[in-house]
């Protein structure tokens, strides 16, 4: 694990990484894609709190978020997806951008697996700390009700307590259960174990239940984590909270 101290980028700096990294995403996704828009698809939301493995990226604010991906015909898939942010932090900016790729397929009936790659980019970011990184992601599903998935991060970047950003490996392992309660609504549930950097590790689990009108879709969730999360990150981030999200797929 390696300390890191800050510094900031000029302002030119800024704009040539924000434009190299908004060109990488277009040429990931374009690339292979071209000649194929009818297949494209994607979401717009907002919700009250943007929690992401029981921590909130906006300080228990609200967030627009934005997803547009592509499904091909062999199971593969790439996409992005953004939104906005407020952690505390001014160096990590205002945008988290993820550019992602994989491929699904089916291992026997009513069971499918997932392998994807992960790619969080924050290109308005004014430090020269480079705090984007990666995660390998697998993931095995049984129909759309259970769920259980594993995430390594071999370079992720987190701030310590004194403001300094640490680089190592991050471990996720999660599992999220789904009840359909009629035609329309269902309940969900879920939990998960992160490793984290400074030999770090944390519990986190979500409940709620959700509404789908066509194209719509509403959350309401709970979401809470153990006493060690909130300890080192603080009630604004880690401590218990809802969200309510409201949803439109296209």
């Amino acid at each position: 694990m390696t300390a890191v101290a800050r510094c900031t980028l000029s302002k030119a700096g800024r704009r040539t990484r924000a434009t190299a990294i908004a060109m990488w995403a277009a040429a990931m996704l374009w690339i292979p894609l071209a000649g194929a828009q009818q297949r494209w698809h994607g979401s717009v939301a907002a919700t009250t709190d943007y929690v992401f493995r029981g921590l909130s990226q906006t300080q228990g604010g609200p967030a627009l978020q934005a997803d547009l991906h592509f499904e091909g015909g062999a199971g593969w898939f790439a996409g992005a997806w953004a939104s906005t942010l407020d952690t505390g932090y001014d160096s990590i900016g205002r945008l988290e951008l993820d550019a992602y790729a994989g491929w699904n397929w089916a291992v026997a009936s009513d069971w499918t697996a997932r392998l994807s790659y992960v790619r969080y980019l924050y290109p308005d970011a004014d430090s020269d700390i480079d705090y984007d990184y990666s995660e390998l992601n697998a993931r095995l599903a049984w129909r759309d009700r259970a769920v259980a998935s594993v995430g390594w991060a071999p370079d992720l970047m987190r701030f310590d307590a004194e403001g300094y950003a640490h680089r190592g490996n991050g471990w996720a392992y999660e599992l999220s259960l789904r009840q359909p309660l009629g035609s329309r609504f269902a309940a969900t549930i879920g939990g998960g174990y992160y490793d984290q950097l400074f030999d770090f590790d944390y519990w986190a689990w979500n409940a709620g239940i959700s509404c789908v009108l066509g194209p719509f879709e509403l959350d309401l969730s709970r979401f809470g984590n153990d006493s060690t999360a909130e300890s080192f990150y603080g009630r604004e981030a880690a401590g218990g909270r809802w969200a309510l999200t409201a949803l439109w797929r296209f």
